[in-house]
């Protein structure tokens, strides 16, 4: 686990313990792997570290999401909703990758 999600995760076990209950474990190396072949891209390195540090939430039950979100998606539902959405809109809307937020 990177030094800044192991600050993230004390920090969310303090301030919100429920939010930080509801996170799940780990995905595996191999999880990543098939969301990246599903996505058909390459995830970026912090996302990864995301992934390894915790595998979204469990949105049963609790009372809010992180940071004011709806709740953190494990990689099963990130492939289930993309599956949806070019179900949906067609396989002529490419999701072309994630942007990282420069804002401050």
């Amino acid at each position: 686990m990177s030094p800044q999600w192991f600050a993230i995760q004390q920090h969310m076990a303090q301030l919100a313990p429920d939010i930080a209950a509801s996170l799940n474990p780990p995905a595996t190396a191999q999880d990543i792997a098939r969301l990246q072949t599903a996505l058909n891209l390459t995830l970026p390195p912090d996302f990864c570290a995301y992934l390894l540090t915790f595998n979204g939430q469990r949105h049963d039950n609790f009372t809010r999401g992180f940071y004011g979100y709806p709740a953190l998606l494990p990689v099963e539902e990130i492939i289930t909703t993309n599956q949806t959405l070019r179900g949906l809109l067609g396989d002529d809307a490419v999701f072309t990758g994630f942007r990282e937020n420069k804002r401050g």
